[in-house]
């Protein structure tokens, strides 16, 4: 998975919480979440010149994105 991969996941899992200035959900489905993130991460492409987004994400962060064991908090 690459750093530009995760980070469109981040997006869009954040998307997910979105509310407009009245305080309400925006409620974006997936598809429209998936391509705004996606198009977000082209923008950086394009005009930041992120060569580290094609770089492969570090196993730890790509795990804690996508596997939600890692999310459980475990006792001390």
């Amino acid at each position: 998975m690459t750093r530009a991969e995760l980070m469109r996941h981040a997006l869009s899992q954040a998307l997910r919480r979105v509310h407009d200035l009245a305080g309400k959900k925006l409620k974006l489905d997936e598809e429209t979440r998936w391509q705004v993130a996606g198009e977000a991460v082209e923008e950086l492409r394009r005009y930041g010149g992120w060569k580290e987004l094609d770089e492969e994400a570090p196993k730890t962060a790509g795990t804690r994105m996508i596997s939600s064991e890692s999310w459980e908090v475990k006792p001390d």
